[in-house]
């Protein structure tokens, strides 16, 4: 059995020893393919190989771009060392196409224009015409993940079958696998606004889900399924389920409305001068957050279950703030200026 020493399905490399070298020209224009689907297309690879001890090696390649014109340079044996690194002088030279788009790989025949199929060191040879020898090659072992019923000279490169998701959109892909099991899941995220009582609201199949939310870069202090935004903006909610599988969705808000006067809710001094906010309301309060400009959390209060609440504002900027203010029916924002 000859068999073909591999990295891929063939192994293409450049030899290192420099001394002898014969330079092979390919026009590409004047040539014909007809074994590969699309001819010689960019990203193919065609290499000049030489036996060795009933295996073949690579003396040198070159992967096709596009141009007209294709040269490989094939390196001799370096006869100072005791190793075979390179073709011999007279040796046959094994020619291989590996097709990019399908990594199947064919051994090819020559005809030439100038020069011969034997090596000569230091030669320049042009090639006139490419056959297909119809000897593929590939792996022949029918136990393996990438067999190839059709080959008839062995890579030595066969793949185990490795079990998995091979779905890479799914939250458990497995980048190792090559043979899929069935295993692949995924869940769904739909972030959505309600303008009736403008909040996001978050649709998930996924398991015990939980919820991080961000405006722009800014994190934002929420962890539940919904969210009363305070300013426009390209808002996301990023949802995890119980394996630590991550999915998000955005929504960019350009109309939400600020309620500079709510009969319901008053907030007083605005703008603010003695360092301390007043919020009244005809309904319990059960919450408030105030907000910087670009919609960043500044800081907050829960569990309140009162009509009146304060908050200081020494600690703030001179700017406008948006606060939040969560009642027992509903929730409104109102601009807070702090002079």
């Amino acid at each position: 059995m000859i068999v073909v020493v591999c990295i891929h399905l063939i192994y293409f490399s450049k030899a290192i020893y420099q001394a002898f070298q014969s330079v092979y020209n390919f026009q590409i224009n004047s040539l014909t393919f007809p074994f590969l689907p699309n001819g010689l297309d960019i990203g193919d690879i065609v290499g000049g190989f030489y036996y060795s001890e009933g295996s073949i090696f690579c003396a040198g390649y070159s992967i096709y771009t596009g141009n007209d014109d294709l040269a490989i340079t094939l390196s001799g044996d370096d006869e100072s060392t005791e190793f075979i690194d390179g073709l011999e002088d007279g040796q046959e030279i094994f020619w291989v196409i590996q097709d990019e788009s399908t990594m199947l790989s064919y051994q090819i025949l020559l005809d030439y224009s100038s020069g011969a199929n034997q090596f000569t060191a230091n030669s320049i040879n042009f090639v006139s015409a490419i056959y297909n020898s119809e000897n593929q090659i590939g792996c022949m072992d029918e136990s393996a993940f990438n067999f190839n019923p059709n080959a008839v000279i062995n890579t030595n490169y066969c793949q185990d079958i490795i079990f998995g998701c091979t779905d890479v959109n799914a939250c458990n892909y497995d980048g190792n696998a090559n043979t899929d099991d069935e295993s692949c899941y995924s869940f769904d995220v739909l972030l959505s606004f309600d303008i009736n009582t403008q909040s996001f609201n978050v649709f998930t199949n996924a398991v015990n889900p939980e919820y991080s939310w961000q405006v722009e870069d800014f994190i934002l202090p929420s962890y539940s399924n919904s969210y009363i935004p305070i300013i426009n903006g390209n808002f996301t909610v990023s949802v995890s389920d119980e394996n630590g599988c991550v999915y998000s969705d955005e929504y960019l808000l350009e109309d939400l409305s600020i309620n500079e006067v709510v009969d319901i809710v008053k907030i007083f001094p605005n703008p603010v001068r003695n360092n301390k906010v007043t919020i009244s309301s005809i309904q319990l309060i059960s919450q408030f957050d105030l907000y910087n400009s670009v919609g960043h959390y500044i800081l907050g209060k829960n569990d309140i279950n009162m009509e009146k609440t304060t908050f200081e504002t020494n600690t703030l900027n001179k700017g406008i703030y948006y606060l939040k203010v969560i009642l027992e029916e509903q929730s409104v924002r109102l601009k807070l200026i702090v002079d």
